[in-house]
């Protein structure tokens, strides 16, 4: 592995893709909603393993608003459930 080219955002990390100079891993969703049919990248599943990245929403304890901040939670899991049901891992 040659680490001469690092990146640290999704979107670095496919464009560098995109240019020839390497392969990488990208979140499903990501891939989901960011990579066209038409883009200079090929997507291939990774079958038999199971890559998983949990994802909170968090806030100060104590906060005023913690009641609403958890139905904000609790409505993007039904989103993400809805939209995402063919990549999501519960």
């Amino acid at each position: 592995i040659d680490r001469d080219f690092e990146g640290t955002s999704v979107d670095a990390l496919r464009h560098m893709a995109g240019m020839g100079m390497g392969v990488t891993f990208l979140p499903a969703l990501y891939a989901h909603s960011e990579i066209r049919a038409k883009s200079e990248i090929a997507l291939k599943r990774v079958s038999g393993r199971l890559f998983v990245r949990s994802i909170a929403l968090v806030w100060r304890k104590g906060a005023g608003a913690a009641r609403r901040y958890r139905e904000i939670a609790a409505l993007a899991r039904d989103i993400a459930k809805r939209r995402f049901s063919d990549i999501l891992v519960s």
